[in-house]
């Protein structure tokens, strides 16, 4: 008897996951030239960007005629369908989407809304929390604040050197996430042009990311700069630094964030949920968990800190949450080095030596 043919997984660009062959909709907002593979000289290939108008991530294509197929949907903002594609984990701990020969390009029944990315344009500062996750942007702006460099663990649980920065331009200012060895090139009161930057979301608030594909250069004053958010100031000077263990938990909860301003949501029955902040009325199979916790540390000078961890940090701590009792997990952690903000927030953690 023949076999049954599998069903590939459906997405969007949001809601994608790792998986050997997929179908994910969405709208091509930066396409690069066909290029050469520096380790192989007779492999072509071609990256961009993916998105959905919520998330966007980086896709990359080992056959060249998809290129033509792509190019229209980011000329004209229609909505693709890519079928037969591999979904895995990239460097970031996100996902990429990888095209191959059995990859085929449609056009998609789904709509979204979105614009592809002009990378010769300068974006302000108070737009770029109306872009999507993932977005590339260029800027020019100039520095306001350095933080220290700390030592963070990434979703894979490898130590990376981390800098945050606060930048501002006419329009505002928004915080700047430097890593490895992009960490004090830039100087306070300098002003830059920045190519190629990663527009990413923490706790509902946006920040860039200069990644591996990130270009900077000094450029000359560029005037005024707007008001800077005490907010972004203070999640990098305002930060003290605690060596110590995890002692107690008060409590770790799940819950479910607005589709619209990423707060608190709550299910109104098992298909709808509303926003506890904005009121927006959702699907429920639209909204992300998240998770929160409040734990107790005991430094090494006898001290207690009652500070407030969130998904990402709790995820750094104890690596995946998947079918473990979380609560068991943090108390079960090792001396750790927290840095805290002044609302006793955890902001990051690393290894002690």
């Amino acid at each position: 008897m023949a076999g049954v043919k599998r069903k590939l997984e459906e997405w969007d660009v949001s809601d994608i996951k790792p998986s050997k062959k997929a179908v994910v909709h969405g709208v091509v907002t930066a396409l690069s030239p066909i290029k050469t593979s520096h380790k192989n000289s007779s492999v072509k290939y071609f990256d961009g960007r993916l998105s959905d108008g919520g998330n966007s991530v980086r896709l990359i294509s080992f056959d060249p005629t998809l290129r033509s197929s792509l190019a229209t949907s980011s000329e004209e903002g229609t909505t693709i369908c890519i079928n037969n594609c591999q979904v895995k984990p990239d460097k970031d701990g996100g996902n990429e989407i990888t095209l191959s020969t059995e990859t085929k390009i449609d056009q998609s029944p789904r709509k979204h809304p979105v614009q592809a990315t002009d990378l010769s344009k300068i974006t302000q500062v108070d737009d770029i929390p109306h872009l999507a996750n993932g977005q590339q942007v260029n800027v020019k702006v100039k520095v306001v604040t350095l933080g220290q460099s700390v030592e963070v663990n990434n979703r894979k649980g490898v130590t990376l050197k981390k800098q945050d920065c606060v930048i501002a331009d006419v329009s505002g200012s928004i915080r700047l996430v430097l890593w490895e060895n992009d960490i004090s090139k830039l100087a306070v009161d300098k002003c830059y042009d920045l190519k190629n930057i990663s527009v990413g979301e923490y706790e509902g608030n946006k920040y860039l990311s200069f990644g591996s594909n990130g270009q900077l250069t000094e450029c000359g004053e560029i005037g005024e700069v707007g008001e800077v958010k005490c907010c972004d100031v203070e999640s990098i000077v305002s930060c003290r630094e605690v060596i110590g263990e995890i002692d107690g938990v008060n409590y770790c909860e799940e819950y479910i964030t607005c589709i619209s301003c990423k707060s608190k949501a709550e299910a109104m029955d098992d298909i709808v949920a509303r926003c506890k902040k904005c009121g927006m009325l959702m699907k429920i199979s639209k909204t992300k968990k998240s998770l929160t916790a409040r734990i107790l540390i005991s430094d090494n000078n006898g001290y207690t800190h009652n500070v407030t961890m969130f998904d990402k940090v709790i995820r750094d701590t104890i690596g995946s949450t998947d079918h473990i009792d979380i609560n068991r997990e943090l108390l079960k952690c090792p001396a750790l080095r927290f840095f805290i903000s002044n609302k006793d927030i955890v902001i990051s953690i690393s290894k002690t030596i």
